[in-house]
This record gives structure tokens, sequence and C-alpha cells, in this order.
């Protein structure tokens, strides 16, 4: 029972019989803050800047109250639990909430704290960060909210019931959604804190979130075409001579990014100077580059070797961790504001005043030990001293987040006319507030992982975070589960860069990076080859989109938009639309299918390595790993459950806490098995092996020797189960290694002269195929062709698109004409922004946009008068309108459409043009 309640207008506090005390606080309207037992001196949100604002409205209910803010209600139980609903829709309920303990050294840190709630069993669930598990719908699934390098871990979650809520707790956190409710569980907390946004549909409750934990500021208009990078680029001199060929070839470039060691040694490791011996003259070669009209971008992390100056002073005022990172260096506290601005002013000195653009912000996970397993990386974090915000059990997930605040903080001060940009392998709730883009780290190049990608990107960017790219074509192809290592040489490997780059031509930033084999265009080919003509002409066409980018940036600023969307955002009542894991709508106009399967030529490594999500041990993913320091020895040096996938590698460095050559490693667990997987395990060993699985014995060879391969059959399931699965590695001399994966056997046939075509799940309405005009009715699967040198694009029937002219650089001639495409059958809106390009004028409303409406029942376009202004602003335009139809205002959209019906000089006043067509 509710003993006691006092209320203000944004606020109103609940004491109850039982002794909890429930805050309920206004942020805005639709906005609910929910604190359960918050301490009397709660410490401030890490992400959140917004203040409580809003009057609440209350009524009795029964033995309760119902508190009411816009459209949110919330009905307080009389056992303090609260049942949300939006215009009468329940959206969920708290059904339980409760405090755990744990074995922290700090006493302050051994309280948790879980709270679940019901939500109806048609909703989809969205957003919790990145995860390389395939999953696009949360339902029904567990994540554990640990960074990693492949993993991010954000607390924001989106439903199709048109909510998003926000769990404000950096630590250690654990998500579960089944017949028992949905459940956040934090390992540290001083109370329950969370925030519930609610608005017409999904997007909509992203944009709440986004007025909480900040805008996102614009980047530079060229950041939105493409960019170049590689690991690396080894001087200088390659530097240009990389731009130049862009140039000289005709291919589009707007960033160039230098990978790390242009430092020189590692006893300089990001020290913020270059290397002028081995690397050269950096503020030269950013000079000639800029005179190249591009952009340069380099590599920084919080790691400083120490032999720098940057080294020194954060280390004279204590600002450094004592363990030793993998390079020699040092990680620095940029949770303390000290630490903050001591990087930023050595970054300032040593490499913003010589011209650099922007900053790729490597290994912000921190990175003490290896990211690619979340417990590992957990366990180096909490053996290190406190940060300046407190223990690293609390503040877990969010040095990248500081990380970033500190570099764009930093800049801002420094200068008005040059806009941050910043590129991190981690991110955490709020960090698009500092210009801070995100992308997917070190992945592995197979077919299966740029299948994995798209949903991860989906998740990333539904979790408030719209900025959000890839390795083009994956980072590794070689090891750890990549499965092209000849690289460009690979016709199977071209035929696949080529189908990824179609993917990121439509990802909120596009971006070509890797190591092990070059990955400009023209290692792929040469003009006429369909492999080399295809990257050049997606390049081409994301320029084209310079415009319809630009839209969607400013919508992503002013009004909290979200670029890179899933369909059930667009479709939330559509069941089928939450299911579909490889499709997604590149602003409202795109609907993009990606291909993610060769057609032409198989890998020639045919394994995809076993990733955690296909493992399970002791109620979560990965396999229980236990590490003997000798073959018969029994005591292990290691036994706990490793969230890593299934790709070791020991030659010449034995297993942590190893002393000697000789050890075994024990893996326990079982396969995850369900009626999609592939049929066969491939397993791959150098050393001895032992393997059984479902209680039969399918590997035993023990004894060593070089890497040998077996493949073991599975058997056939009709329905998901867990195969038990022992493996037993053991090493006396020579090379150490061990994989386990699917064998790619099950791949069809491949026939070069059979239709190329996809699947595709079309909602319901009217859709316009992109490339051929050709009109399709919805709410079925079709299939859809997809040559080579093309992936099924769909626009929906009610769209308007933009397209600039062609270009080598965002700025290489103005918009003085653009096509304007109208994809008829419904009424549609559009709204053409525009402002210097650079530079933060437009913070203070310099800036134009131009709203064009087709009204379909009398066949017009309405072109409203400009509104606002910017210095350099165009005062007119021509506008080459396009009604698409079949073959009409189509083709690869690289040049102007041939297919004109009408073009309409603008000054700036408003039109109103009745089209024929």
């Amino acid at each position: 029972m509710i003993s006691d309640h006092c209320c203000c207008d944004h606020q109103v506090i609940c004491q109850f019989d039982h002794g909890q005390r429930l805050i309920l606080t206004a942020f805005g309207p639709d906005i609910l803050r929910v604190q359960v037992d918050p301490p009397p001196q709660a410490r401030p949100s890490l992400c959140v800047q917004a203040q409580p604002s809003g009057t609440l409205a209350l009524a009795a209910q029964g033995e309760g109250m119902t508190v009411t803010n816009g459209s949110l209600t919330a009905l307080i139980g009389p056992d303090g639990h609260i049942v949300f609903s939006r215009h009468g829709r329940e959206l969920l309920r708290e059904t339980d909430r409760g405090w755990s303990t744990n074995a922290l050294p700090n006493p302050e840190d051994r309280r948790g704290a879980e709270q679940t709630w019901q939500l109806p069993a048609g909703d989809a669930l969205f957003g919790l960060g990145q995860y390389q598990d395939g999953v696009i719908n949360r339902r029904g699934s567990d994540c554990t909210l640990i960074h990693g390098n492949v993993t991010v871990a954000v607390p924001f979650l989106v439903s199709t019931g048109s909510w998003g809520l926000l769990w404000d707790n950096a630590s250690h956190t654990t998500f579960h959604d089944g017949p028992d409710g949905l459940r956040l569980c934090s390992e540290v907390a001083d109370g329950i804190d969370y925030y519930l946004c609610v608005g017409d549909d999904p997007p909509a409750a992203i944009a709440g979130y986004r007025r909480l934990t900040g805008a996102a500021p614009l980047f530079p208009r060229g950041f939105y075409g493409f960019i170049q990078c590689k690991e690396r680029y080894q001087n200088a001199e390659e530097l240009v001579a990389v731009t130049r060929e862009h140039r000289q070839r005709g291919i589009p470039l707007n960033v160039i990014v230098q990978d790390w060691r242009y430092w020189g040694p590692s006893s300089r490791w990001s020290g913020m100077v270059y290397d002028p011996q081995d690397y050269g003259d950096l503020p030269q070669a950013v000079r000639q580059i800029h005179d190249l009209h591009a952009s340069v971008m380099i590599s920084i992390w919080p790691v400083v070797g120490p032999d720098c100056a940057l080294h020194a002073a954060l280390q004279e005022a204590g600002h450094l961790f004592e363990t030793v990172h993998w390079s020699g260096g040092h990680i620095y506290d940029a949770f303390s504001p000290e630490a903050r601005a001591i990087y930023w002013q050595h970054a300032h000195d040593g490499l913003f005043a010589h011209g650099i653009d922007a900053w790729w912000m490597d290994g912000t996970e921190p990175e003490f030990a290896d990211c690619h397993d979340q417990m590992v990386h957990k366990a180096a974090l909490l053996a290190q001293r406190d940060t300046a915000a407190g223990s690293w059990a609390r503040v877990l997930n969010a040095f990248s987040l500081v990380t970033t605040q500190g570099v764009y903080q930093g800049q801002r001060a420094a200068s008005d006319d040059k806009r941050v940009f910043i590129l991190t392998r981690s991110a955490f709730t709020g960090q698009q507030a500092y210009a801070a883009a995100t992308w997917s780290g070190d992945i592995s190049a197979s077919w299966q992982t740029l299948a994995r990608q798209i949903p991860a990107g989906l998740n990333f960017c539904a979790s408030g975070l719209p900025y959000w790219t890839t390795d083009n074509g994956a980072f590794f192809v070689r090891g750890r589960g990549g499965t092209f290592p000849e690289g460009v040489a690979d016709p199977a490997f071209r035929e696949f860069f080529l189908r990824w780059t179609q993917y990121s031509t439509f990802c909120p930033l596009m971006r070509s990076h890797g190591t092990q084999t070059p990955r400009e265009a023209w290692h792929f080919g040469s003009p006429g080859d369909p492999i080399y003509d295809g990257i050049r002409s997606f390049i081409g066409l994301r320029m084209r989109l310079l415009p319809y980018s630009y839209n969607l940036a400013y919508q992503a600023w002013a009004e909290g938009g979200t670029p890179m969307q899933p369909l059930a955002f667009r479709f939330p009542g559509d069941a089928t639309s939450a299911a579909i894991a490889d499709q997604f709508f590149y602003g409202p106009a795109l609907m993009v299918c990606p291909v993610t399967r060769p057609m032409l030529h198989a890998p020639s490594d045919r394994i995809d390595m076993l990733l955690a999500s296909n493992l399970h041990s002791d109620g979560g993913d990965g396999l229980r790993r236990v590490i003997h320091d000798a073959l018969d020895d029994e005591a292990p040096v290691e036994d706990r459950r490793i969230m890593n996938d299934f790709d070791y590698s020991w030659n010449g460095n034995p297993p942590p806490g190893v002393s000697s050559e000789s050890y075994r490693v024990s893996w326990r667990g079982d396969l995850r098995l369900d009626p999609a997987c592939p049929r066969t395990l491939v397993l791959r060993v150098a050393g001895r092996v032992r393997m059984q699985l479902d209680g039969r014995t399918v590997v035993d060879d023990w004894q060593d020797g070089p890497i040998r391969e077996w493949t073991i059959d599975l058997p056939p399931v009709s329905e998901p189960r867990l195969l038990p699965l022992a493996l037993d590695f053991g090493h006396v001399s020579g090379d150490a290694s061990v994989t386990l994966g699917w064998g790619l056997t099950d791949l069809p046939q491949l026939d070069p002269q059979a239709p190329q075509q996809r699947p595709v799940y079309l909602p319901p309405g009217d859709w316009f195929d992109f490339w051929t005009g050709q009109r399709l009715g919805g709410g079925v699967v079709r299939d859809l062709d997809a040559p080579l040198e093309r992936i099924p694009v769909l626009v929906p029937a009610g769209s308007i698109l933009p397209l600039g002219s062609e270009r080598q650089w965002h700025d290489e001639q103005p918009d003085t004409d653009l096509e304007i495409r109208i994809y008829r059958g419904a009424d549609a809106c559009c709204t053409l922004y525009e402002d210097a390009g650079n530079g933060y004028a437009y913070e203070r409303g310099h800036y134009s946009t131009i709203t064009l409406h087709w009204h379909e029942a009398d066949q017009t376009l309405a072109i409203a008068a400009r509104q606002g202004g910017f210095p350099g602003m165009l005062a007119q335009r021509t506008f080459h309108v396009v009604l698409v139809d079949q073959d009409h205002g189509t083709g690869t959209g690289i040049a102007m459409s041939t297919t004109i019906d009408r073009s309409i000089h603008y000054d700036g006043t408003a039109l109103r043009v009745r089209m024929e067509g």
C-alpha cells in the first residue's frame, strides 16, 4: 500500500508500507524516469543530459494512483509495480523487481538490481547495441551487455509497441526475454533507474531517447560520401598516392584514413606525434590531400607509449593505469576530466594543428586484454585500480562514451569552423552526442559474417545511435573465420567484396577497410571488368545520394531521426516484417535487400567458424573451457565459461596460465542445432585431439602433428535442440591450433548461367523496383533479380527521392541541378536540407530547407518557399522531375536520368506544378 506521497509539477514520490520508495519524474512530454530506492546522494548519470521538465497529472485509482505525462500513463499499484499505457493500450507492466549481492571487493559495489516486465505477445524488440549472433528481433533471446571487439553494449530497447526503455546502468548487465517476461539485471546498482519514452511509432520513441541523451551533431557533408582505408598505408607518400589515384581514375573519394604506426616505434604508441624518418611529412601530406579535395582521418588510441610527452604528462598527473598493454604502453583514465584535457591538448598540438580532419579512436572498450571474449575483457578491467568515476565494475561499459566526449569537447572549444567526426570500435548510451560513429569491429570475411552485419547494424541503430558502418569486405580474409585466404587473387573474394560494397552503399556511412589484402578498387580489376566497374558504380551512386543522405543527417540532428531502420519500424503491426533480418530501410524511400550468399564463386575455404552464440554451457553462450598446465595435470589453471568464437591459435604463445610447452585444454557444453544450420561440422587441429558429439566419439587422434581436418556429419533435426559436445586438445611440441566451424558443403551448386535472384519480402502496399521502375504489389515474397551488378532495392509508392549530379567529391560542383524522382501511388513529402557543409553555423540557424509535396489526387508537385538561409547559398537551381515508371527514370542511378518529365526553375519562391505522365 502507498503509505505517503508528495509531488511537485514534474515529480511524484511514493512511500510504501513495505518500505519501498518509488519516484516518477517527467523529462518533457511522453518521457518518464522511474527510480526505486535511490540513495540519498545519487550519482549523476553518465549519459542523460536532459533536466526534469513538464507537469504530471495525478489521480487516485483504487488503492493506487495514475500518473500521466503527455500521452504516457503510469498506473502505480498498491504493491509498487507499474503498468504503463498509451491511449488505452497497455505497453508493458512491471511484474517483479529485486536486489542481488555479489562478492566484488568494494563494499559499495556489492548490491545489484533487476527488474522484470511483461509485454504484449506480438510486440517485437530491437536494440541493446551490436551483437554478431544474427538475431534481429530480441524477443525470446538473451544478451550479455559487456563490450567486446565485435560486440557493443547499449542498454536501450525499442518496441514495435512504440516505446523505448533506457536502463541507466553501465555495469555488467544481462538481458533475458522469455515466458517469464523481459528481465534486465545489473551487477552493480545503487537502485533501479530507467526511463520510458513513447511516441507514435518506434522511431519517435528513439527521438525521445535523443532528447534525453543529446542530439547527434552533423558531420562534415563529405563524410556521408565514401571513406577509403586499409591496414595500413605505410607512409605519407602512399597516403597521397592513393588519393591521387582515385582522382586520376575518376573513382569518387571523400575521406582517406591513416591507420596506426605512423608514430614510429611502439614506444611512441599513439603519442599524437608522427615519425618524420619512418613515415614522412604528415603535415605536407595533409595539405596535398586537401588540395585534392579530400579529408584526412587518423587513428588514435587510448593507449599511450612510454616514450612520448603525452605519456609523461598523463603519468605525472596520475592518470595512467598500471597494466601494460600488448603494445607496451598504458591506457589513460578517460573518466578524469583532467586526463581528457591532457589527451586532447596533445592531439590538438600534434595532429589537429597540422590539419587532421577526423579521428579514428580505436580500441575504446578499452582493450586491456583479448576483447573477443567479453568475460576476459571484463576480468581485465576489474583487475585495474578504480577510475576517476568509481570502480570499473560500476562504469564497465562507459569508457568509449567519456573518451569520445573529451575529444569532441576539446575540438569544439578549439574550432567552430571544422565539425567533429569520430569513429570508434565501441559505443555506449549517449555517445551520439559527441559526433561519434561506430564500426562493427575486426570481423572476418565470410558470407555468414556479411549476413550477420545486417541485424547487428540495425539493432545498433535501434539503440539510439544513428551512425554505424563496417569494414567493407571484413577485416580478416584469413584466420578468425576468414574464408578467402588468397584475398583479391581469389575471384570468390572479388564477388564477395562487390556484394559487400553494394550493401554498404546504403549504410549510414560507407567505408572500405581491412588487412591481409588490398582494398582499393583497382586491385579488383580494370575498367571493363564487372567487379571493378561494379565497385566504381556503387561508390558513384553513393555520391549521387548525398542530398538524400544529408537530409537524413539533418533529421537525425533536428528531429532525432534514425537513418537505417528495420522493416518493423515502418510496419510495426506486420509480424513478418519483425522477423526479416536481411532487408532494411535506408531513409523512408529505399528498402535495401543485400545479397548474402555466393552466386558465381564458392569460398575457397569452406568452413564458417562457430560463434559463441552457436554454443551453450552454464545457461549462456559459449563453452566451459578448462586449461591444464600439463597433459596429465588434474588441477586446472582456468575453469570457466568462455564467450569466444571457436578459433584458437597458440603457436609460440601458450594459453593463459600455462607455463610449459605441454598442456591440455578441454571444452564442454552443447552445440545449438536447428533446421537451418549446415549439416556438417569441420574440425581443424594442429596438435592432439579427441571429440565427442551427442555422446559418440567422432574424432580420436591423440598425437602431435601438423594441421589435420575432419568433417563430421550432423543429425537432421526438425526443431532446435542442444547436442552435448566435448572436445579435448593436447600439446607437447610443434604448432598448436584448433578451429571448429560449420562445413559449407550445403551451398547450392553455383551455375553462372542460372538466373541470379534472391527472395525479397515486400510488406503491404505498392512498391517500385529502383532499377527498372516496375511496380509490384506487397504483402508477398518475390524472387527478384540480383545479377552481379546490383542488389534488389525497392521504393514504396508515395516517395520522393532527391539525387545529385555525378561527382568525385562532395562539393566538386554546386547542386544547381537536382533530379527529383517521384514514385506515385500516394501523397509524398520530402524536405531538402542545405548548409555550408562544415562548421557549426547550422546550430545558430544558418541553414535552409525546401519542402516538396506530391499530391497524388491531382498529380501536382508543390514546392514550398525556401526557409532560412546561409552564406554561399544557391539563389537559384533547377529541379529535374521524373515520374518513375517501367523503364522510365531508372537505370544505374550514377548519371542524371535521360527521361526527365519536367525541369523546374526554382528561385526560392513557392511553386505548384501540375505534372503530366
